[in-house]
């Protein structure tokens, strides 16, 4: 999602970036210490506040601290990003991931308002399987089990995706268990 490139495709290293708080960030990013690269983040941000790759920092922190389980800050991240690049390519990824978030939360309503948002504006057929899948695990935390079956059938009958009908099957079996 963003600019999917690391520090090493452009022949960089850790060292030759080390006044360019972004360029740290990245690196430790694609390199996979997340936590590392936070500060770096929040670095350019706070130094940047008009910056270039502003967007892609905000997201970068959001998806840190959405995987560390840190929704209410992830969701703040995505929320200033919602805000300030409404226009970008990948308002959806923030929207959906602020919904997960949401949900997380057990925000039900707003995780429930922003999915049907991203459904309605998204033309990736994937994504919008995976929003009716998660706006059925809503209906289903709200304990209104009949919509959250009609969202399953609805997918089952709609992707004629194998794999997809596997996972609709499976959440409804367990929304009966």
């Amino acid at each position: 999602q963003g600019e999917n490139f690391n520090n090493n495709d452009l022949g960089l290293s850790q060292t030759d970036n080390s006044s360019d708080p972004f360029g740290q960030a990245e690196y430790f990013f694609h390199s996979g210490k997340f936590l590392e690269a936070k500060p770096f983040y929040h670095d350019y941000i706070s130094s940047n506040p008009t910056g270039k790759r502003r967007y892609l920092a905000l997201l970068r922190l959001g998806l840190i601290d959405q995987a560390n389980r840190s929704y209410y800050t992830a969701a703040r991240f995505y929320q200033i990003f919602i805000e300030e690049f409404p226009r970008s390519p990948e308002i959806n990824t923030a929207r959906f991931n602020m919904a997960i978030c949401y949900q997380e939360l057990t925000q039900y309503a707003q995780a429930e308002a922003l999915y049907k948002i991203v459904l309605r504006s998204t033309p990736d057929k994937k994504r919008k399987w995976d929003v009716m899948y998660r706006l059925a695990q809503v209906n289903a935390s709200q304990m209104n089990y009949e919509e959250s079956f009609l969202k399953l059938k609805n997918i089952y009958n709609q992707i004629e995706n194998n794999e997809i009908h596997q996972q609709a099957i499976m959440a409804a079996k367990g929304l009966i268990d």
